[in-house]
């Protein structure tokens, strides 16, 4: 279980900080593509804009679905729509084997019948 918590941790940040990247080049390039993001970083300061990734990372990730900050809808904003559309699809295939590997190894406990027979 505390494996699968720090490998979940380790892909949460990973998706972070390359829709943290994303979304800084898309910045520079003019487009604002996190809605709730702050772009201009004199509000809380660019610790936000970290937060913000992450929050976006890990709602994608974990398929809960977007709150207050989601992917926006300005042209040039592609990169990060598909970036959030791989991070939710590997959420889900990650979900689905962490259950499969549960349900097998609860499954194999329940297999075992104690039966006592006499004679």
């Amino acid at each position: 279980v505390l494996a699968l918590l720090v490998f979940y941790l380790l892909l949460v940040n990973l998706f972070a900080a390359v829709l943290y990247g994303v979304a800084n080049q898309s910045s520079q390039d003019g487009a604002q593509c996190i809605d709730g993001w702050d772009y201009d970083g004199n509000v809380w300061g660019p610790r936000l804009n970290w937060e913000i990734a992450f929050s976006l990372s890990w709602t994608s990730f974990s398929s809960v679905g977007f709150g207050t900050i989601s992917p926006g809808v300005a042209a040039g904003c592609y990169a990060l729509r598909y970036g959030c559309m791989l991070v939710a699809f590997i959420g889900v295939v990650c979900g689905e084997l962490s259950s499969a590997i549960f349900f097998a190894k609860f499954n194999r406990v329940l297999a075992r019948a104690h039966v006592t027979f006499s004679s």
